[in-house]
């Protein structure tokens, strides 16, 4: 623990040309005031749905053509309809649209002259920091998944589509990952931030929006939004997305690996409480292992 505290210490000193105004460096969710004007934060909410807009079509319309055309490629876009997530098509074309969020948002924040700002306080992605905060997630969420597994054992089934499935996630999920945080504790949170001084505002609105997004029952909600204030919480402490991209990528990768094992369920919907105490425990542990290294940092400083 005392390497790692040293090399996240290093990774966030190394901050070169923080983001600031005459008033001072600003914190992440008030970059937006970087480009001043009460009108602003709309011009960015249109800006980045019109932009999202477009890359969909841009990639959805080449494949439509494609399948009126060619009566095989017709059967994968009817089977990626099918919202079946345990079809390595189906799931390519999910986590595709959400990584497509990655260039909507940093596209919609460059065009608007605040380049780099979304990725963080320093104006560009910490990967120093981001590497770190990676080998953090692992081990909280491999425990989380061990205990799980301990507590309601699964046999393995590998089929036709484990392979398929496991090379999608290894692809995609980091991608899929970045561009959920990307809007929800990157844009969003901007965005109110441009009108609003609290953090808490930001979180207010993109928590609730990020949770109603998963369509799970009652208990896989509140893991889901605990999950959110977690990622909000760290985003804000470290100045930048690095940390919540880290824990949301390592999360999913484990929730689609074990998937695509046969070992859960692509398609559940319905979370037992027990199992949503376990998926809780690793935002909580994450955070508090990087406060705790936050702190450490901080003395030794």
């Amino acid at each position: 623990m005392t390497d790692l505290t040293a090399t996240a210490h290093h990774a966030e000193t190394r901050i070169h040309a923080p983001a600031s105004t005459d008033q001072g460096p600003l914190p992440y969710h008030r970059l937006g005031l970087l480009t001043p004007g009460w009108w602003r934060p709309l011009a960015t909410l249109a800006l980045a749905v019109l932009l999202y807009a477009a890359m969909v079509l841009a990639l959805v319309l080449p494949a439509a053509v494609a399948g009126l055309v060619s009566p095989p490629f017709a059967a994968i876009m009817e089977r990626t309809v099918s919202l079946d997530m345990a079809d390595p098509w189906t799931l390519a074309a999910s986590l595709a649209m959400l990584a497509l969020l990655v260039p909507t948002c940093r596209l919609t924040v460059r065009l608007l002259g605040r380049r780099g700002t979304l990725d963080s306080v320093a104006r560009r992605f910490r990967w120093a920091l981001f590497r770190s905060f990676v080998l953090v997630a692992l081990p909280v969420t491999a425990a989380s998944v061990g205990l799980s597994l301990i507590l309601s054992p699964a046999p393995i089934r590998v089929t036709a589509s484990t392979l398929p499935l496991l090379v999608v996630a290894l692809l995609l999920v980091p991608f899929q990952a970045a561009g959920e945080e990307y809007l929800f504790r990157g844009l969003l949170p901007q965005v109110v931030g441009g009108w609003l001084r609290s953090q808490w505002w930001g979180v207010a609105i993109s928590v609730p929006l990020f949770t109603l997004g998963h369509s799970y029952d009652a208990p896989g909600l509140v893991g889901v939004g605990l999950f959110g204030v977690a990622a909000s919480w760290v985003t804000w402490r470290s100045g930048g997305l690095e940390a919540a991209v880290a824990l949301h990528a390592v999360n999913n990768l484990s929730a689609f690996g074990l998937g695509a094992l046969g070992i859960s369920d692509l398609n559940a919907r319905v979370v037992t409480w027990p199992d949503a105490v376990l998926f809780s425990a690793i935002p909580v542990c994450f955070v508090a292992i990087y406060e705790l290294r936050r702190r450490r940092a901080l003395a030794a400083r």
